[in-house]
């Protein structure tokens, strides 16, 4: 194209567009800041909500990693514990691994029964943590938990003070276990005559809880034969509640 046919072209254009093209101006740039600055704000947010959740797996960790670890000989002197820790462990259970401490409120023991397929578990805490963990905690009262091939859990929760004693069996009744008691009664706490577990006819009892004329009565019949023992149609009062190792039976006494 030459120049006159160039000119020509030009005046036949609208003026509007050339007025348009002379004050055009191009679109601003956003600074780069400003893109930076709102992925950096994106980047806060991502980690704000990402702390609840590490806290999360963080308390996690605290519920499977023990804090503190003693042996079976270290545990009865674990400082808050220890006292209410058994120095005598049912014959054929033995530690698996050790014994923890988690989060400074609970200690924890596994003991296994390989001949029995059992696991007991023995958990000592605060009696606050426990009305968090479980509700209507009945102390003394063994909790049956059915199992498959017709085994049979159980549970019972013995008063500790302060503190409440957790002992757990996978596939066993407490009640089978002829040296559950002995065990109990090994842990420093229940070396007071006042604090002992004692037994009467398969029923698990706190003696703190039985008058002075009950526990003579056991001593006496605990001195009888087996037969003689048979023989006697009345008991005192106290034991008239409990069943079969500390559950209720409701329909005693009547």
């Amino acid at each position: 194209m030459n120049a006159k046919k160039f000119s020509d072209a030009m005046s036949e254009l609208d003026t509007k567009y050339v007025d348009e093209a002379l004050n055009y101006k191009k679109k601003a740039k956003k600074p780069g800041w400003v893109k930076w600055g709102a992925m950096a704000a994106c980047l806060c947010l991502i980690v704000v909500a990402a702390i609840p959740i590490v806290n999360h797996f963080n308390n996690s960790v605290t519920d499977i990693e023990p804090l503190v670890e003693y042996s079976l000989e270290e545990a009865p002197s674990a400082p808050y514990f220890g006292e209410l820790f058994p120095t005598q462990i049912l014959e054929g259970y033995a530690l698996d691994g050790s014994v923890g401490i988690y989060d400074e409120t609970v200690l924890v023991a596994h003991f296994i029964n390989e001949t029995l397929d059992d696991t007991m578990t023995i958990r000592i805490a605060n009696k606050d943590w426990f009305a968090d963990q479980t509700q209507n905690i009945d102390l003394g009262v063994v909790r049956y938990t059915e199992k498959a091939k017709d085994k049979t859990g159980s549970t019972i929760y013995l008063d500790g003070g302060e503190h409440i004693i957790q002992y757990s069996f996978s596939n066993t009744d407490i009640a089978d276990h002829a040296g559950f008691c002995d065990m109990v009664n090994s842990a420093a706490y229940f070396s007071d005559a006042d604090n002992k577990v004692v037994v009467f006819h398969g029923s698990l009892f706190n003696t703190a809880d039985l008058s002075k004329e009950t526990m003579e009565w056991l001593e006496w019949y605990n001195s009888l034969s087996p037969e003689e023992q048979l023989a006697i149609s009345s008991v005192p009062a106290d034991l008239y509640t409990y069943d079969s190792f500390g559950a209720v039976d409701e329909g005693a006494g009547e």
